[in-house]
């Protein structure tokens, strides 16, 4: 009786040294996929491409599209800087357009951080620029959205759902103008994307 306990003891022991060896040989799951290092690529050029054009726009002469312009490129910049600094932190390759990173260390892409001032964009028509940017802005939610469903990151993912609102409402804007309505200037950006930056354009 005494070598059958002491052969159950030894049994249990062991099973659960495997179990517990099992448990510490899995692999951490990955910080983050390609699903994730799509979007950053992906979204970064997007905010660059808002940034670019709405600088254009700013010697347009209907004054709510210079509005709707200044209102990009603050909160697009403030994205894209944030955006690029969790790309910098996590060794996500990025665009180096449009952002304020200070010293980035991540050279994979290869893009010129002054590619955005070598490109000459044309002034667009303001019922022109403001369709652009109902079709862009639907574009860019839904690139967002496919992140939220198929990224693992967690800290890009926090970043889409406190950006996506403010998308939505530049959306909002672009529609409110081409329908004759007035446009609601979204909240100050939210502090994810910078707590010292707002997102009432300047002077």
């Amino acid at each position: 009786m005494t070598h059958k306990i002491k052969a159950f003891a030894l049994g249990v022991l062991l099973a659960s040294a495997a179990t517990a060896g099992g448990i510490l040989a899995q692999p951490n799951p990955a910080e983050h996929n390609q699903p994730d290092r799509d979007f950053v690529s992906n979204a970064i050029t997007a905010g660059d491409n808002e940034i670019t054009q709405a600088r254009a726009q700013l010697s347009s002469h209907d004054p709510q599209v210079v509005l709707f312009a200044r209102q990009m490129i603050t909160d697009h910049l403030a994205a894209n800087t944030h955006l690029g600094q969790l790309a910098e932190q996590k060794g996500i390759p990025y665009p180096k357009v449009n952002l304020n990173v200070t010293s980035p260390g991540n050279t994979d892409m290869n893009t010129s951080p002054d590619q955005a001032s070598n490109t000459t964009t044309a002034v667009l028509a303001p019922r022109d620029y403001m369709q652009k940017e109902v079709t862009d802005h639907q574009t860019t939610i839904a690139l967002f959205q496919d992140e939220a469903k198929n990224g693992v990151d967690r800290d890009i993912k926090v970043f889409v759902g406190s950006t996506l609102p403010l998308l939505q409402a530049h959306l909002q804007m672009a529609q409110d103008y081409l329908a004759g309505r007035p446009m609601s200037i979204p909240s100050p950006a939210a502090p994810s994307l910078n707590n010292s930056q707002s997102a009432t354009p300047g002077p």
